[in-house]
Order: structure tokens, then C-alpha cells, then sequence
């Protein structure tokens, strides 16, 4: 089973999600406008690339602005640094953090949460849309469609 992210954003931004609390021992996936980064999260710093890349066929358009990315991931990768969407029928709490400054990779001002309920057949039930309404793009700032594809 796949993972398929379609990821919305602006391109002077970078968005990420954290798939656990803070950032001690995290698997997280870094969006940016000309890239989709596995990251490994060790510690209260930027967090390094996983040796293992889980994210692939990932194409990335832009238009007026807005880049959209989509990317796919195993449910399943078997990396010792990647959450593993072993439950199915289980809700998930994830974080998300962006910065609004700069894609670079610069540390965050925007987070929050994120969740994602999978049914007993592992398919998707809840598609979580992020928005910050702080920002003039409003509910267009982050946008996130995550579905499952067997």
C-alpha cells in the first residue's frame, strides 16, 4: 500500500509534518518548492536527511505562484527512521511546522496539528485540510490531501 501527499504551497515557504511530538527521535517529511526531503529528527535542531528516501514519484507544478506537490510513500517502508502506518482502523496525531519567511529550510514560524484516521481496511476516513488564517492565503496557505492506494 502507498501513501499518495498532494501538497499545496506558496513558493517562498517550505511546510513539514512531524509524525510523532517535538522533534526527539521523529521521522518527518520536508515540502519545498522544487523538492520533497525525508528528514530524521534527533534533537531541538534542524533535523538531518534519513539515509533512506521513502518519498518517490514525486512530481512537482507551479501555478501563479502556488506550487503543487504530489509524492507517494509506503504505508510499510521497513526504515528503522520512518513511521510505519502499521494500524490500521487507529487514529494518528501528527505536527506540522512551516515557515513563511523563506523555502529555505530556516526554522519554522507556523505549526500545528494534524490528523489522520485510517479505517480497518488501512483507507484513508478523515483528510485533514492545514490552514493559518494569520496569513492573507488564509485556508490556501497549506493545503494537504493524503489518500491511500492500494
Amino acid at each position: 500500500d502507498r501513501l499518495k501527499f498532494k501538497v499545496e504551497i506558496p513558493g517562498n515557504t517550505w511546510f513539514s509534518i512531524g509524525y510523532g511530538y517535538g522533534m526527539n527521535y521523529v521521522d518527518m517529511v520536508l515540502f519545498q518548492p522544487d523538492k520533497v526531503t525525508d528528514l530524521w529528527s534527533t534533537g531541538m535542531w534542524t533535523p538531518g536527511e534519513d539515509a533512506a528516501q521513502s518519498y518517490e514519484d514525486t512530481e512537482i507544478t507551479e501555478s501563479g505562484g502556488t506550487y503543487t506537490i504530489t509524492t507517494f510513500r509506503e504505508r510499510l517502508t521497513g526504515d528503522d527512521e520512518d513511521f510505519q502506518f502499521e494500524e490500521c482502523g487507529k487514529s494518528h496525531e501528527f505536527r506540522w511546522a512551516a515557515s513563511t519567511i523563506s523555502s529555505w529550510f530556516l526554522k519554522h514560524n507556523k505549526k500545528g496539528s494534524l490528523r489522520l484516521d485510517l479505517k480497518e481496511d488501512c483507507m484513508i476516513d478523515v483528510l485533514d485540510i492545514v490552514s493559518d488564517n494569520s496569513t492573507k492565503l488564509q485556508a490556501t496557505f497549506f493545503s494537504i490531501t493524503l489518500l491511500t492506494l492500494l
